[in-house]
């Protein structure tokens, strides 16, 4: 298994499949007791267009993809 990248507190990942409707496999591992947050599509685009500042993290995180 190649660690892709490590996660902080807030932080997010497969959002980018989930607007997108790709499915992204992802294995999971924590090094702590952690809490995974699973969200569907429908919420996902509902808390971001309420939250302006998400919608910026999300979109960032998007173009982050696509321009890599």
């Amino acid at each position: 298994m190649q660690v892709q990248g490590v996660l902080s507190t807030g932080e997010i990942f497969g959002e980018i499949g989930a607007l997108c409707n790709v499915r992204q496999p992802f294995t999971v591992c924590t090094t702590k007791v952690s809490q995974l947050l699973r969200v569907s599509t429908s919420v996902l685009k509902n808390i971001i267009e309420d939250n302006k500042e998400d919608e910026q993290i999300v979109l960032s995180n998007i173009f982050q993809v696509f321009i890599i």
